[in-house]
């Protein structure tokens, strides 16, 4: 419509979809422009007159993921008038934030929710595709307890294709655990770390450590680390810095529920964003 502005077109769109909407948000240290959400959904959407910088796509995400940890299903959009950097798309993708240049107002419906739609009628079929791998210490025996727990709450919710690398020997029998788990890293969608307070992580920080120098993984790396009140005592300094200057994606957790929850979230999100490439790959086979 003419005389709109750009957020006033998102909010268009949104209410005659029946989202129920906040506009001009404080989630934790950053200001969101709309906020949307339904029982079990959540969107957050930026919009930029001009070119995106980096700080808009990591507020976005870091508001996403402030936001995602009590919910389900969620995505986070900017929505700009000017094409950005290659740069400023790469940190996007690798924090799954969707970039959607655009001003015409029925273009950027359809961005929005053709594919939301197209993953929530096909949301089965995808959860089976996407290959999710569960790293962390396998040390003291319940820490792999809770890990298999994990594993077993993304299987509940449909994501059958979840393991833990020691689940994998089989499919390559001849590799040792490292190089078992460095090949799992490869074969996954999303990997996440689990770095417990308990846990013996020698081998899980070498995992990370391979992770952080690939480029090709940080996109769907994420770390999961417990908050026990005292952080350092979990992850040194030094790899809390080298994980954030990778852009790799983190999240905290006091326990199993909210371990779940956030992964199930992180989950699709994921499945959200690689929908496309799952549905190509699932016609080859």
């Amino acid at each position: 419509m003419k005389g709109m502005t750009l957020e006033e077109k998102i909010l268009h769109i949104l209410k005659k979809r029946d989202w129920s909407i906040s506009q001009n948000v404080m989630v934790g240290n950053w200001q969101i422009d709309v906020v949307a959400e339904k029982p079990d959904e959540l969107m957050v959407i930026e919009t930029k007159v001009g070119k995106v910088s980096i700080p808009d796509v990591l507020r976005v995400a870091s508001a996403t993921q402030h936001l995602s940890n009590n919910r389900k299903q969620f995505s986070a959009f900017v929505v700009a008038t000017e094409p950005s950097s290659s740069s400023v798309k790469e940190i996007a993708s690798n924090n799954g934030v969707k970039m959607i240049v655009d001003t015409d107002e029925e273009s950027i419906e359809r961005a929005i929710f053709d594919n939301w739609e197209y993953v929530r009628a096909r949301i089965k079929d995808l959860k089976r595709e996407i290959v999710i791998l569960v790293f962390g210490s396998y040390f003291p025996e319940t820490e792999l307890e809770r890990l298999a727990r994990l594993r077993d709450s993304l299987r509940l919710a449909g994501y059958d294709s979840t393991y833990l690398v020691s689940d994998l020997h089989s499919m390559k029998p001849a590799l040792q655990s490292i190089e078992l788990s460095y090949w799992a890293l490869s074969y996954a969608d999303l990997s996440f770390f689990v770095l417990s307070s308990k846990g013996k992580k020698d081998n899980v920080i070498a995992e990370l450590n391979q992770a952080i120098n690939n480029l090709s993984q940080i996109s769907k790396t994420i770390v999961l680390v417990e908050d026990t009140g005292k952080r350092e005592a979990v992850i040194s300094s030094l790899m809390i810095e080298a994980v954030s200057n990778a852009m790799i994606r983190r999240a905290f957790f006091r326990n199993d529920e909210q371990l779940f929850k956030i992964a199930r979230a992180t989950a699709f999100n994921r499945l959200y964003e690689i929908s496309p490439m799952l549905v190509n790959r699932s016609k080859t086979r």
